[in-house]
């Protein structure tokens, strides 16, 4: 049973309150996909950075907004 709704493209990142851009899921799935989400987040900054600084150019490693 859907007890919360996801934003498929996150508020902060301009998704909106629209029917497609939400998705009712359990607490339980949609504490999952937060998790996955953040995961997915500290790899792609941590490759970045990597990448970065190996060409010897600075990497922002904050995301403004995100939470």
């Amino acid at each position: 049973e859907a007890e919360e709704v996801h934003h498929i493209r996150p508020r902060e990142f301009k998704g909106k309150d629209q029917p497609r851009n939400l998705m009712p899921l359990c607490k339980e799935c949609h504490d999952e996909i937060h998790r996955r989400l953040d995961k997915a987040m500290e790899f792609a900054i941590a490759s970045t950075t990597a990448t970065m600084q190996a060409s010897g150019r600075r990497a922002q490693t904050t995301l403004e907004g995100y939470e």
